[in-house]
Parts: structure tokens; sequence; C-alpha cells
């Protein structure tokens, strides 16, 4: 079989998720948002080419003193301060090899000084802002005036009035002397996710932490909105390992679909869609505990499922290909979403067997004095496969190794692996075994999230809340379980196991502050709010 093409390994597509399958730095995900945000998604244009370095932003405060006062005569002091609070840097410490990513996230004009090369976020602004964008488009402009606070739109600079912390300000100066514009062509309606309830849960959490917008530090609060920005992107990427492969396996057998009502009201509709599954996190932070052995068959059952996704990304991506060569020959309208083209596969045009019939003989070996793979042999022989289902089995014997490692960085970028804010851990060497555990940084935002109670109308409120409700709040929300027996009969080899996870929870939550042990009684066991929020619709 001969080496495939790029267009015949082909991967990413739009249709099912603008998520590339690389490593996603969330800080560089935001400053791709806020040029998004800016300008309500119309691409932007840079009057200022040059790549933006150290020197070069110290050389921007020497030239503002009124807004800088001091630094022209402590450049080194200029310096010290940009690399160690203001910017992101790739390479930190490597002499000659540093690059300035771009400011911290502290401010939407931030993205004016980013160097786009070193910023690429790979997808995953686009994926946040369509997921928004179908899902609440109101809350875009609320994260506008949020990251934009202080902002005079008319001139794009600093108003000169309202108070903002020193780095947000210092950021901001900056912005101020480079300047953008943006472009007036349409903006394209971002492609509908898959799922919406992902978004819709979101946009809901969003919300919830901006009611916090007069009481938490906006840094803090630029942290947490990051953090929950991760967890729903990896969330997301963990349902469409389940969603995807089934909706293939609908159209291939021509079967109904899987029934699910998240479409039908405004709403997350918590519990109603049939690719939720559940989430094992530890709490222990102990690699060795039964807990952790829980959390790691949860992970393992997760990853398991990606051969099932690249398969059918591989499936989606040749029916790309006939759909244009349909489109084309003007035989069907233009294939916008993966549902119009696992339609194609539901119901096969006549002459899609030869189509795929010429792209198998494209990719075997025509050389008489080479003799097949064995494994390729096998493939043309299974009578009850399609021609496409032969050339997706062929492509995905070469692309499958490499793909498959592509998606676990994504998750394990998403899912912020071995940090605080993050929903994953993995011990030292490549091959050990990953496993679900909720970092003090994620739990931190989520109780934040949780002790916060919306009306129907719009108000919020902070509230106490027990335990148990926390407990069962996570499992229905997003799927992550800590204490099992409260919903479901376990084996009995695990109840230690479920036992240390929900002592361990107990403990963290005292750690951090947010819990009130007043007895024994279950009832009396209650996660208060760190800060007290009352608004009004």
């Amino acid at each position: 079989m001969r080496p495939l093409t790029l267009r015949q390994r082909s991967f990413k597509a739009d249709e099912i998720s603008y998520l590339d399958r690389k490593s996603i730095q969330l800080d560089r995900m935001l400053l791709k948002l806020f040029e998004l945000l800016r300008f309500d998604g119309r691409p932007v244009v840079r009057a200022r080419r040059k790549v933006i370095d150290i020197d070069s932003l110290v050389a921007l405060m020497q030239a503002n003193p009124e807004r800088f006062p001091g630094f022209n005569d402590y450049p080194e002091v200029a310096r010290a301060w940009l690399k160690s609070n203001l910017l992101e840097i790739m390479r930190r410490g490597r002499t000659g090899q540093e690059t300035v990513v771009g400011p911290r996230p502290f401010h939407l004009n931030a993205f004016k000084l980013i160097n786009p090369k070193a910023a690429q976020d790979y997808g995953a602004s686009t994926q946040v802002w369509a997921m928004l964008y179908h899902a609440d488009p109101t809350l875009l402009e609320r994260l506008k005036e949020f990251f934009g606070k202080g902002l005079d739109t008319t001139s794009d600079q600093y108003d000169g009035t309202t108070v903002l912390d020193i780095e947000t300000l210092a950021v901001l100066s900056l912005c101020d002397q480079v300047p953008v514009y943006t472009a007036t062509t349409r903006v394209p309606e971002p492609v509908r996710p898959l799922c919406l309830r992902q978004g819709r849960l979101l946009s809901d959490d969003l919300r919830r932490l901006l009611a916090y917008e007069d009481v938490v530090p906006r840094h803090v609060l630029a942290g947490y909105v990051r953090t929950v920005i991760g967890l729903h992107l990896s969330l997301y990427m963990l349902r469409l390992l389940r969603l995807l492969p089934d909706w293939v396996s609908v159209a291939e057998r021509n079967a109904p679909a899987s029934a699910c009502n998240v479409d039908e009201g405004p709403t997350h509709n918590e519990g109603v869609c049939p690719f939720d599954a559940e989430i094992v996190v530890d709490l222990t932070d102990d690699r060795t505990s039964p807990s952790a052995a829980l959390a790691g068959a949860s992970a393992a059952e997760h990853f398991d499922r990606i051969p099932g996704y690249v398969r059918a990304v591989v499936l989606i991506n040749r029916l790309k290909e006939f759909a244009a060569v349909q489109t084309a020959a003007s035989k069907r309208a233009p294939a916008r979403t993966a549902q119009d083209l696992l339609a194609i596969l539901q119901q096969p045009p006549s002459e899609m067997d030869g189509f795929f019939a010429a792209r198998i003989a494209d990719v075997l070996t025509l050389d008489r004095d080479e003799e097949e793979d064995p494994a390729v042999l096998a493939v043309l022989q299974m009578e009850d496969l399609s021609p496409l289902q032969q050339y997706v089995e062929l492509v995905c014997m070469q692309v499958m190794k490499v793909e498959r490692k592509r998606v676990v960085d994504l998750l394990d970028s998403l899912t912020q692996k071995n940090r605080s804010g993050g929903l994953l851990r993995q011990s030292a060497g490549a091959r050990s075994q990953r496993w679900f555990a909720l970092g003090s940084g994620l739990l931190e935002t989520l109780i934040q999230i949780a002790v916060i109670e919306r009306d129907p109308d719009g108000a919020v409120r902070s509230r106490n809340l027990l335990l148990d409700e926390f407990e069962e709040w996570l499992r229905t929300r997003y799927g992550l379980v800590i204490y099992a027996p409260a919903h479901r009969d376990v084996p009995p080899e695990e109840q230690e196991g479920w036992r240390l996870n929900e002592l361990a929870l107990r403990q963290r939550l005292h750690q951090i502050g947010f819990f009130i042990d007043l007895s024994d009684a279950y009832n009396s066991q209650t996660l208060r709010p760190r800060y007290q929020v009352c608004t009004s619709a």
C-alpha cells in the first residue's frame, strides 16, 4: 500500500470541531477569543508587522512617560516587570530562544500585542465562539463588556477614568500604542456544534461567574473563566468521542438516531443528553489509593473510545471528498454540516461505490514485484464492507497511531493535565496510566459556580449548599462522580475507594475554606460562599 498523500490522510474537519489535534494553551485561547469578541468575529488587520519582543515593549513604555512614569530611568526594571508579570513567554529562560507570545489575558485589547505565529490556539477560541454564538449569543456582548472594562471603543483606547488594577492598566496602556483595524468582510456564521448541551452549560457557568464582577479581583475572575472554558472544551471533546461514532454507526445501519431533546428548549436540560457519561474523579492526590484506581478505570474507558472517534472522523472526511465532487458536478447542494455528510452515508448515491473503488486503487501498490500487505488484502476480501468502509479501514491503517496520539495530546491540554486547574493526572512516564482528578483550582472554580443561584428572570444570589447537594450537582451537571453509592449500587470491593474519596473531598474543602462541618449530621455539612452576591435581573 502506498503512503497516503496529505489530502488522503486529512483529518481536521470544521464540520465536526474547530479544535485541531494539538496541545492547546488556554491563555492563548483567551487572547484569540478577545480578538473575536472585540470586532464581533470579523478578522483583524494589523498595521504593525514587526515581531513584538521585550525590547520593543520597553521602547513603547519609554515613549509614553505619562502612562509609565519613571521607567525611562530604569529600563531594566521595566524589562523585569514585563517578563515576570505581564507577558507569556515561550521557552522562558533559554538564552536566545525566548519568544514573546503576548500579554497575559488581563484585558480585551491584549490581543493587539500578540505575535500571531507564537499565539496559535489551534481553533480553541473559534470553538468557544461557536458554542456561545449558538447557545447564548447575548453572552458574547457581556464578556466583551467585562474584559473590555475601561476601553473607549470609539477611540479604541483607555477612557482615562475607569479604575483598573495596575497590571491591566499597564497592558491596556501598551495596547493603546498599537493600532489594529477590522476587516469589512461579512462574518460567516460559525458551524453549529454537534451538541448544544455543552455550550449551554458553559454559558450558564460564565453568567454565574460574571456575577462576581464587583467582588472578585479581575485577574482572579479571569482565571476562573479560563478554567471553566478549559473544562467545557474537554468535556465537549469527551462527548464527541461517544457522539460521533454513534452517529456514524446509525447512518451506516440506516437506523433511528439516538433520542436527544436538548435542542427543544433554551436551557441546558440537565440529564437528558444520550451522550452523557460518568467521569469518576479522584480527590485523594494519592496515585496508589483505591479512589485513584476507580478514576483510572474511568479515564481508560473514555480514552479507549479514541480509535472509534478517529475512524468516524476519517469516514466523514472521505464523505466530504465525495460530496465536493458531487457538488462540482451539480449533482447535489453543498454539504455544510456533519449531518449533511452523514445523510449521504444513510442514502448513498449509486455512483458512490465506484468513486471509492477508484480511491482504493489509488492507494494500492502497483509494482508487480512487491507483495501487498496481508492486512490490506484481508480488508479488501471483507465482502460485508462497502468500498467506502474498505477505503476508511485502509486509511486508518496508516493514520490511526498518529491521530490517536494527537487526540490524546489535545485532551491532555484541554484537561490541563497535572495542573491545579485540571481534570486529569498522569504520573511520570509517557505510558503510565491517566486518571481523572479534581485539581484544587478547578474545584474552587466549580464551588464558586455552585453557590450562585440563578432565578428564571436572571437575578443571581449566593447561597449555602449542602455537601451532598454539591456532589449531586457535580454529577448531574458535568458527569463528575465523587461518591457513586449515593446514586447507584457498587461492588463491595469498591466501597472503600468511594468512602476515601468523599473523605478526601471534605478535607480539600476545609483546606480551601469553603466547608462548615458543624456536626456529624450530614445536613449540617455545608459549603458556604466566599463572596456574598445578590443582583437583580
